[in-house]
């Protein structure tokens, strides 16, 4: 990184760390409250030991092609939500909620109503 992105990123930092101390309302950049969620479950004929892991789930809004090939970097790329298992036991949900943020949107509530596929 050279010296004018340090600056540059320094100055992004101390306006970002002053605007949220003067009370700015960033209300409008959270996503909005939602009945949604994803309830994952493993089966026990794959297995019968507790997980450990990251669940990742991808929701594309692309008829083609599997939804874990989608997703990319910015406005292109599908909606990707992820959650940390610790001795999920098969049979139990794993539930991607409220929450749970996610890339490229923050959360649940901003995906728009709409045909998916997940995966």
């Amino acid at each position: 990184m050279n010296r004018s992105s340090v600056f540059l990123l320094l100055v992004f930092v101390y306006l970002f760390t002053v605007s949220c101390s003067e009370g700015g309302d960033w209300s409008e950049y959270r996503a909005p409250p939602s009945e949604l969620e994803f309830a994952v479950s493993v089966s026990d004929a794959l297995t019968s030991e507790p997980q450990d892991g990251r669940l990742i789930l991808v929701v594309s809004k692309e008829e083609d092609g599997e939804p874990r090939s989608q997703v990319a970097p910015g406005p292109t790329g599908q909606q990707v939500f992820g959650i940390d298992v610790d001795g999920w036991v098969p049979g139990s949900d794993a539930v991607i909620g409220d929450t749970v943020y996610g890339f490229p949107m923050e959360g649940l509530g901003l995906i728009p109503a709409g045909e998916y596929t997940v995966q």
